[in-house]
C-alpha cells in the first residue's frame, strides 16, 4: 500500500492545480499493484471537485486504498479458497450478471412498449374491487390551518377567513401567506395525523383527540406562535382509505401488473421465435 505521506503530498498538489487532468501529456500513474496500474484519469472527479485540499486528499487516499485492497482480496481469494468454493462463486457471479442483464433488457422493452398512464376509470374499478386491501392503518385528516406569529395584528381576519373559507377568504389567506409562518389551505388533501404532529407542535398523540375531530375548529398557542385550524374530515382505522389517498399506490400496482404481463408475453415470444428459427431445441421429458 502506498505510504500516506507520499499520497498526501501528491494529491495536495493535485487539489490546488488541475493541470494534470487537462494536460495532453502521458497520464500520471497514481498506484500500481502487480501488473495493475491506477492513473489519475481513473479517479472519479466527484471525489475532489469542489472540496478543500484536505478533504480531497482524504477522499482520494481512501479510493486508492480501496482499489488496492480489492485487487489484493481477489488475488488472495484465488490462492486460498478451494476450487469448489471458487466454482460456486463463479456460478453466482455469472447468474447475477445474467439476471441483471435480463432485468435491464426487460425494463427497456417495457418502457418502450407500455403505456404508463392509468385512467381514472381503471383506478376507480380497481379501488372498488379491492377495498378490503385499502383499510386505513393510521388516522388521516382533511383540514386547513395556519401558523401566525405571536401578536399578529390581523389574527381576527385570518380566523374568520379560515372558518368561512369562501373564494374571497381563500384569496385573502393566499395573499397573506408571506406574513404567516405556515399556511395550508388545500383541505381536499388527506394528511396522516403523524405529519400534523410535526407541523403543528402543540398537537400530539396524547391530545390529538381534542383537536382532530370532524368539523372541529382549534386555536392553540405556544412559544413559537398561534396555530389556527379548521378540520374538515377525519378518518380512522379500520375505515376504508379514500381513493384519492391510495391512488398513487393503485397506479403502481396496475403498472406493475402490466409489466409482469408484458414480461410473460415477452418470454413466450422469445422462446417461440428461437424455436421457429431452430436456434433453440428443447428435449422435454
Amino acid at each position: 500500500m502506498i505510504k500516506s505521506w507520499v499520497k498526501g503530498l501528491f494529491f495536495l498538489l493535485l487539489a490546488v492545480s488541475c493541470q494534470w487532468f487537462s494536460s495532453p501529456q502521458k497520464p500520471e500513474l497514481v498506484a500500481r499493484y502487480g501488473a495493475e496500474e491506477l492513473y489519475i484519469s481513473d479517479i472519479p472527479a466527484s471525489l475532489y471537485t469542489g472540496k478543500s485540499p484536505e478533504d480531497s486528499i482524504v477522499a482520494v487516499n481512501y479510493y486508492i486504498d480501496k482499489w488496492a485492497l480489492e485487487l489484493m482480496y481477489v488475488e488472495k481469494a484465488g490462492v486460498n479458497l478451494s476450487e469448489e468454493k471458487l466454482t460456486e462463486l463463479s456460478e453466482l457471479i455469472a447468474n447475477y450478471r445474467a439476471d441483471l442483464l435480463a432485468l435491464a433488457y426487460k425494463e427497456v422493452m417495457a418502457q418502450s412498449a407500455l403505456d404508463s398512464v392509468v385512467s381514472s376509470e381503471e383506478l376507480a374499478s380497481f379501488y372498488q374491487s379491492e377495498q378490503v386491501n385499502f383499510l386505513l392503518k393510521e388516522k388521516i385528516v382533511q383540514l386547513r390551518y395556519v401558523q401566525a406569529p405571536l401578536g399578529y395584528p390581523a389574527l381576527n381576519q385570518v380566523r374568520k377567513s379560515l372558518k368561512r373559507f369562501n373564494k374571497a377568504d381563500q384569496k385573502y389567506l393566499d395573499s397573506t401567506s408571506i406574513y404567516l409562518d405556515q399556511v395550508f389551505i388545500n383541505d381536499t388533501q388527506w394528511i396522516p395525523a403523524r405529519e400534523l404532529f410535526v407541523a403543528i407542535k402543540p398537537i400530539m398523540p396524547e391530545n390529538e383527540h381534542l383537536y382532530l375531530k370532524n368539523a372541529q375548529f382549534f386555536e392553540i398557542q405556544d412559544s413559537l406562535g398561534v396555530y389556527l385550524g379548521q378540520v374538515k374530515t377525519v378518518l380512522t382505522p379500520p375505515e376504508v382509505a379514500p381513493l384519492s389517498y391510495v391512488s398513487e399506490d393503485i397506479k403502481t400496482i396496475l403498472i406493475n401488473r402490466r409489466k409482469q404481463n408484458y414480461f410473460r408475453n415477452l418470454e413466450k415470444a422469445l422462446l417461440d421465435e428461437a424455436i421457429r428459427k431452430k436456434e433453440l431445441e428443447i428435449y422435454r421429458p
